[in-house]
Parts: C-alpha cells; structure tokens; sequence
C-alpha cells in the first residue's frame, strides 16, 4: 500500500529527513514512533502530498505520487488526524458526512432513508456502532473519530481508500475509549488497506501494530515486527531512556516524615470523602480509572474544581474551599490536564507565559527590566532543554507540546512551591520530553517539594512514584510503596477488586 524510498526533506539546506525508506503491505498496521522532532511530522506531509520531497519516491498501491494532495488522494492515501475537525456540531452523523458528497435526491427534495441507510453502512463498514440521526456534539470523543474514519472511507469510485494515515488519534481520549478506537482500526485493516499509525502511546503499538518503525532526529533507526519488541526496547532505540532509570533518580531522592498536605474527608463531583496526607520530598501517585475522581481531585484540592466539606491543610494553614489564589499564597501550585485550554496563555509567547506567575523579581522602581525577565528565562530553557533553545519570544502555541510542558512546569516550579500538583502531566508528550518532566519532578521532590501526580499511566506512575494511592468510586481505597507497589496490584485495586 506504500513504497518510500531515499525520502529526504530539506528546509533551508538542513535535512529533517533523511534517506527514509518505509514500506507497509496490504492489511497490515505499521506503526511510527519517535520523539517530537524525530521527522513523524514531516513524512505524513509527505506522503499525503502537503510537501513534495527534496529527494526520494513515494508510491501508493503502486501509483507514483506526483505531487500534492490531490494527486495522494487520488492514489487513495486518506488521513484521520488528532483533532477530529470539519463536523458541524450542531448537525447530525448522517448530514455531516453528506456534505461532501452531496444528498441524494428526489424532485428536489433529500431522500432522508436513503442518506440514513448509507450512512449506516459507512459507520458499520468499520465497526462503529453510532446512530445516523445522532447529532455530533452528542457523541463521545471515540465516537467522533470513528465517524471521521468512517467519512474518509466513504465509497469513492473515482480514488478508492488505500492507505489510512493514523495522526495521533487517541492523544485527546479518555484511557476507556482507546479500545473502542483501536477496534475501529482493526475493522479498517481487514478489508484489505494499510494503515500508517502514530503514536506517543507505546502500549498501544503492541496491541494493534503488525510492525512498527522507530524514527529518531530524522532518519529510521530500523523497522521491526512487533513481537519481537518490548516496551523498554522500543523507548531506548527512540532516546536511550527507560523507566528503570526513572526509577533509580526517584529512589534517590527519597522522602521527609513531616507532612506537607493534608487532605481530609472532601467530597466534590465524583470524589467522595476522599482523604491523603502528602510529605515533603515524596513524590505521591493518584491512580483511577475514568470516572473515578481521579481526574478531578487535583483540581478540588487546589480550589478550580467546587467541593463540598472536608478540610485540607497545607503546614498549619487550613486552605478555604474553592480559593485558588488561597492556595496559591500558601504554596500550592496546579498543572492541570488540559494544558491548551487551561495552562497556556495563547497569544503570549513563552517568555511571558513563564513569568507572569511571578513578575515581582524584574521591578526596578516603576518599571519592568526584560532583560532581567529574558535572562532568566533562558536559565529555565537551557534547564529544562526547551527546545528551540533561546526561542523566548516565540509564541507558547508554536511549540511542541512536549516544550509547551516545559515552560508551564518551569512556570510554576520558579515560584518555590512547597506543594506541586500534577495532573497528567506527560499527557500527549514525546519520550524524550517525558524523560525531562521527570527530572524536574525528581529534583523537585529532592528539595523538600511535595509532589503529587495524578495519571493513568500505571507503568509511569510505579516507576516514578515512592507511593501510590488508587481511587475507586471517590474513594481513596489503597495505598502502596516499596516492593508492595506494582502495576498488578495497583490495576485490582483501581478496577474495584
């Protein structure tokens, strides 16, 4: 279904890809990993025609790509990205994925049975089990990729689908509708077509790839069917880097007696009379399912998500409920989950965004002094290896979101917390990024920080985390350290065993 060989792609005489030969057969899911800028990027652009290559073929089902998007989609090369765009919310499944191919008509009027039953049998060509007449903003994120899959197989005479491209399209999904995709996928490689999938969630390359290709600062480090990989492989030919080490900085660090936080009886959306006691210099795991206050007990703690009852302290001060600027100057600081709608500040670039939690050290009299400002937060670059290094002026939303991490975190950890609240906070970053935020979380909790990391990522978290607490139903049903913490007993106690 694809045959690129030699691809290279320069910008301005420096080559992001080089020599890239990749192959994928009928039926089969290929996977692409690497960290951000290993070249994943660059290779779907062209493949899908968006850049032509400075050197290099590329051929779908046997069809030469000449150049530009029309010519790959007329070779029957299709692409289901991240974010799931182009629906009208407001319409239902059946009308959105009519409009670009028109209705079928009867004196002028849409034959509404007719749009309905083929519809259907788009959404049941892959498996998707969602109703024509349901309206999009009514579906579930899954859902709504499902149907976008379903919208770029659509019968085309003309250009039939040949190769689906996979852009990331679990990096915005709750952990209990990343089956529901990944089946969806499967429906897809048993009529016949090759699928490209990428991906920064390695586990999901072992449940669904056939062979999987690492790419690392723009050339193949090799390609590999997937049984003969293992997690901590496919992570070290990416960046050298594995959770065993994580693991060996965390234990080093260790951890104080005296308690930092105390969190008592509060309840709040799905939390239930939730209590913990947090110290300084540990680093303290939240693990739960979806829907079980795990996603938001970090935000009820520190006041942006309501709660009810219950008491937390922080040292000796009981912090009032839901005040965020209470918990701010008692030394609470909060990266949430979703760091696009509620951590960046678009529009400012990454100096201000770092800063504006703290401008007071750049006042000299009755004005602000940026080159003390520009000074230190290129301190906070070269420390936390944001890359493009030096780039402070550069807008915050023109940043990998790995980087973008980064400066939040440098954001908070520039103000001295005594307390670091982190939800999901290697949420739909690279490898090599994540091994960065790990670091800085170690060395936080090495200084006397107390940190708390809410995840669904069990395997992170064990590796990371010198204790862990599992949430089941609200409630706070378990904790474990040492050699009691593992994945397996963590994952019974999280699924209510």
């Amino acid at each position: 279904m694809l045959a690129a060989n030699g691809l290279t792609k320069e910008f301005g005489g420096r080559a992001v890809l080089r020599d890239v030969d990749l192959t994928i057969e009928r039926g089969e899911v290929h996977a692409l990993v690497g960290e951000n800028g290993s070249g994943k990027s660059t290779l779907i652009k062209l493949v899908t025609g968006v850049y032509a290559p400075t050197r290099g073929s590329i051929e779908i089902a046997g069809s030469r790509l000449a150049g530009g998007t029309a010519a790959a989609y007329a070779a029957g090369c299709r692409v289901v990205h991240q974010d799931v765009a182009g629906f009208v919310d407001t319409m239902t499944v059946s009308d959105n994925l009519s409009l670009a191919g028109g209705f079928p008509t009867r004196l002028g009027t849409v034959r509404g049975r007719v749009v309905r039953r083929r519809v259907a049998a788009d959404l049941a060509r892959v498996g998707v089990d969602v109703d024509p007449d349901a309206v999009i903003s009514s579906l579930t994120p899954a859902a709504r990729t499902g149907v976008a899959v379903a919208g770029v197989l659509r019968e085309d005479d003309a250009a039939p689908a040949q190769l689906i491209i996979f852009d990331e399209p679990t990096a915005t999904l709750p952990g209990n509708e990343v089956d529901e995709l990944l089946a969806t996928i499967r429906a897809v490689v048993a009529r016949g077509l090759g699928v490209l999938y990428v991906t920064h969630r390695l586990e999901e390359v072992f449940e669904v790839a056939d062979r999987v290709t690492v790419l690392r600062d723009g050339v193949r480090v090799g390609t590999w069917p997937v049984g003969e990989l293992t997690r901590s492989r496919v992570i070290q030919l990416m960046t050298g880097d594995e959770f065993e080490e994580v693991r060996r900085w965390a234990e080093r660090s260790g951890g104080k007696d005296d308690v930092a936080l105390s969190v008592r009886g509060i309840s709040a959306h799905a939390i239930d009379q939730f209590s913990l006691d947090a110290h300084r210099g540990e680093i303290l795991g939240i693990a739960g399912v979806v829907g079980s206050g795990r996603e938001s007990i970090l935000g009820a703690i520190f006041g942006s998500v309501q709660r009810a009852g219950g008491s937390i302290t922080v040292g000796s001060e009981q912090l009032p409920p839901n005040r965020p600027p209470a918990s701010v100057r008692n030394g609470l600081a909060y990266l949430p989950t979703e760091r696009r709608v509620d951590g960046m500040l678009t529009g400012l670039n990454a100096r201000e965004n770092m800063t504006i939690s703290n401008l007071a050290p750049f006042w000299k009299g009755a004005a602000m002094s940026k080159r003390a400002e520009v000074r230190e937060v290129e301190l906070w670059f070269e420390r936390f290896a944001v890359r493009p290094g030096g780039a402070t002026e550069l807008l915050l939303e023109n940043f990998s979101g790995g980087n973008q991490q980064k400066i939040l975190l440098a954001r908070l950890l520039r103000c001295d917390p005594q307390v670091l609240l982190l939800d999901e906070p290697t949420h739909g970053v690279d490898i090599a990024a994540k091994a960065e935020i790990h670091k800085q979380i170690i060395d936080a909790a090495s200084r006397g920080i107390s940190v708390i990391v809410a995840s669904s990522d069990l395997d992170e978290m064990v590796a990371l985390c010198h204790r862990v607490v599992a949430m089941w139903r609200g409630k706070n049903v378990g904790e474990w350290m040492g050699d009691q913490l593992t994945v397996s007993s963590v994952m019974e106690r999280m699924a209510g065993a």
